[in-house]
């Protein structure tokens, strides 16, 4: 019996530690295109601005293998470690891309795409993204 309990503990060990891997955060260059997974930080421009795919509350984008009326829309929420808050960017819908301080953040993808019957689970999304100045801030307009 205790041979049993033993075997189960490791076999639970095992299991758990394949099972919340480690995020490591990501530093990409203003105007280069980077993928976050869900959890996963982005630090650009010397720390000026940090910020986590932290969720998708919505996938509603028409599955291959389906016939749909619309193509649908995804909503990717970010949350901003420089500052308290959170926006929400679109796959379909506006918006795509949001201003955030002298930033202009835009969603260029999310994957995996929907297929029928598969099903995706909330930690599997992985979204690209890219970061440029917001262009007002290029003219010098607020």
């Amino acid at each position: 019996m205790r041979t049993i309990s033993l075997l189960a503990c490791i076999l639970l060990l095992v299991g758990c530690r394949g099972s919340n891997p480690t995020m490591e955060n990501q530093y990409p260059n203003l105007d280069e295109q980077f993928k976050l997974k869900v959890g996963q930080s982005a630090t650009i421009d010397n720390g000026q601005l940090s910020f986590s795919f932290d969720s998708v509350p919505s996938d509603s984008r028409c599955p291959e293998g389906a016939m749909c009326v619309w193509a649908g829309d995804a909503m990717v929420v970010l949350k901003y470690y420089t500052e308290d808050g959170m926006d929400t960017l679109h796959t379909y819908l506006e918006p795509k891309s949001i201003a955030h301080g002298n930033y202009q953040i835009r969603l260029l993808l999310l994957l995996p795409y929907p297929k029928v019957p598969q099903r995706i689970f909330p930690n599997d999304y992985i979204a690209k993204f890219i970061v440029t100045r917001d262009w007002r801030q290029r003219l010098g307009k607020s």
